[in-house]
């Protein structure tokens, strides 16, 4: 059996029908779903502590602690990338999806590209 857990950052505290966020730092709650075969069999959403207030560590240790194996965002800070990288979590890449239901359906159906340089901004003013 194929089992994996993953969060993607939305908007809302609503689950799998949340609006996928823009910025994985910037989003207030995770979605995350573990995944057995492909097939979602349990979800639930969990608060994103603020990077900056609690460090990158504490949240990469916080997803990589509850089990996620990966990580759906359109865009995240190099910082998060390499703590979340450390911790063994795998980044994609999904700008497209409304949905955190449709990024981890995407996911599955191959339609997802690892996190890439392009994908990762600096913490320059004009990126907040």
């Amino acid at each position: 059996m194929d089992a994996r857990v993953v969060a993607v950052p939305v908007e809302d505290d609503t689950g799998l029908g949340s609006e996928r966020s823009a910025h994985f730092g910037r989003a207030p709650f995770f979605a995350v779903a573990r995944v057995e075969d492909g097939a979602i069999v349990e979800s639930r959403t969990a608060l994103n502590p603020p990077g900056d207030e609690v460090g990158h560590g504490y949240v990469a240790m916080m997803l990589a602690s509850a089990g996620v194996t990966d990580v759906i965002t359109a865009s995240i800070g190099p910082g998060m990338r390499t703590r979340l990288e450390m911790t063994g979590v795998r980044l994609w890449h999904d700008s497209d999806s409304a949905t955190a239901a449709r990024a981890i359906e995407r996911l599955f159906a191959g339609e997802l590209l690892p996190i890439a340089d392009r994908d990762v901004h600096g913490h320059r003013p004009s990126d907040r």
